[in-house]
């Protein structure tokens, strides 16, 4: 059983994502130990089908890397603000690796 997986029987509700960044510092530093919710788990896993997740506010990537790792069908468009963040993690060679199966993309963009 995958570490991210839900326990059997749970249903979980939905809660607010805490943020990939417990201690945030200005370089984005990444979460060496990232746990996504039970509500992303599930929303990543229920769908047997290709899901599309857009992560607004992506960082650097701390939520959806786990989840790419869960379900080899789910695609990722990661939006951040941040240029740095997303620069991080466009340096990252798992990002790399999902971009390049076409799994993941992601861009600078304000809400604006």
């Amino acid at each position: 059983r995958n570490r991210y997986q839900p326990e059997p029987n749970h249903n979980p509700s939905p809660s607010p994502n805490p943020s990939p960044h417990p201690n945030p510092t200005p370089n984005h530093t990444p979460n060496p130990n990232p746990e996504p919710s039970d509500a992303w788990v599930a929303a990543a896993t229920s769908n047997p089908d290709d899901t599309l997740l857009v992560d607004i506010g992506c960082g650097v990537g701390n939520t959806f890397f786990p989840l790419l790792e869960i379900n080899p069908r789910l695609r990722v468009v990661g939006l951040d603000f941040a240029r740095s963040a997303i620069e991080e993690l466009k340096a990252n060679e798992l990002y790399t690796m999902h971009e390049e199966q076409g799994r993941l993309h992601a861009q600078v963009r304000g809400l604006g």
